[in-house]
Parts: C-alpha cells; sequence; structure tokens
C-alpha cells in the first residue's frame, strides 16, 4: 500500500464483477485504510513522543494486532451506535448499509440475528486477540 493510495482512498471504489459500484466493500475499504493510517500516526506518536527517553522501546506484534482491533470494533461500534440517534443534528445510518459494511468480517456472523445491526449486541470483526507471550 501506498502514501497515494491512502491519501486517495476516499475516492477508491470496489467494483463487482459486472462494474458496478460494491457500496458496502467500497465502504470498508475507506474506514479500514483511514482508521489503519491514523492509529499508524497515533503509534508514532506514542513512540517517538512518550517513549522518548527508551528509544529501544517498540510495540510488540500482539500489542499492535490488539490494538488495530480495537480500533476496527470501536468503529463497527460506532456504526451500530449511529444506526439508533435520534439527535436532529447527526446523521443517522442506515441498518442496511451498516450490514453491507461488514457483511463477512464479523465473528460467529451466521448466529447474528438480522436485526444485529440496529441492536447494541456486541459484534467483533473476524479475528480473536492475540496475547503477549509470557
Amino acid at each position: 500500500m501506498t502514501l497515494a493510495f491512502v491519501l486517495g482512498s476516499p475516492l477508491h471504489e470496489q467494483k463487482r464483477e459486472d462494474g458496478s459500484v460494491n457500496r458496502g466493500d467500497t465502504r470498508l475499504l475507506r474506514i479500514v485504510v483511514s482508521e489503519t493510517a491514523y492509529l499508524i500516526w497515533k503509534l508514532r506518536c506514542e513512540r517517538v513522543i512518550e517513549w522518548e527517553q527508551d528509544p529501544t522501546r517498540t510495540h510488540s506484534a500482539a500489542e499492535l494486532e490488539n490494538k488495530w482491533a480495537a480500533t476496527i470494533n470501536a468503529r463497527l461500534s460506532f456504526d451500530q451506535t449511529r444506526t439508533n440517534m435520534k439527535s436532529p443534528n447527526t446523521r443517522l445510518l442506515a441498518a442496511a448499509t451498516v450490514r453491507a459494511t461488514w457483511q463477512g468480517t464479523l465473528r460467529g456472523e451466521q448466529e447474528l440475528p438480522e436485526d444485529w445491526a440496529e441492536r447494541r449486541i456486541r459484534v467483533l470483526v473476524g479475528k480473536p486477540s492475540v496475547r503477549p507471550n509470557g
């Protein structure tokens, strides 16, 4: 992935075989790319600024995976919340959009109720958390 792709990700569209835009996949790609870029920036700031006194300190692979999963799961939860917001200043998100976006990425997706996007059911994206050794 290049910096140009990350910067241009809001313009990218995922296409189906027939050439039509797959809105769910397009939205998921935009979410994952932007959230990941922001997480990378936050982790770099943490390493450079907060850990300035210990330049050899780095994030472990398990820590990185867990932080990324937490970031993506927080975004999924935010999407669920937006399907139920009643504020006139907040743009409501259609449950169908949430389902199309996250379809195929959820842990135990087959067991979820049909209206999981509208309900405050804890739903997690795909991969289980990685535990550090020791």
